[in-house]
């Protein structure tokens, strides 16, 4: 059985309407409809990993990957605790799986 890694998308848009108590200024020409089609909903999603531990090398692989993300991005801009809200959980769907969030390790069984 297989997963696939993906973004919350519902989580995604929670976020995008708390970025001001984070003190993250949202760049001025984003649109926020973009998010009708990021990621997948919620309700589709079947693993919930956190990965808050990892969470300075996951920044600093963003930073080593320039053509992949802008020093200038304003998710390289955020404050530590938005960055954490953002990135610190990764999302999967486990191929076969029922959906709905059970799992929170890619490799132990739910139970």
């Amino acid at each position: 059985m297989g997963c696939w890694a993906t973004s919350n998308r519902d989580e995604a848009k929670r976020l995008m309407a708390r970025a001001r108590d984070f003190g993250v200024e949202l760049p001025g020409d984003l649109d926020e409809s973009w998010f009708e089609e990021f990621g997948t909903p919620e309700s589709v999603l079947t693993t919930r990993v956190d990965v808050r531990p990892y969470l300075e090398r996951k920044r600093d692989s963003m930073v080593a990957h320039a053509s992949q993300i802008a020093d200038s991005s304003f998710f390289l801009g955020m404050p530590p605790e938005a960055f954490e809200a953002w990135f610190g959980t990764e999302w999967y769907i486990h191929r076969g799986a029922p959906p709905g969030v059970r799992e929170h390790d890619l490799f132990e069984p739910s139970g």
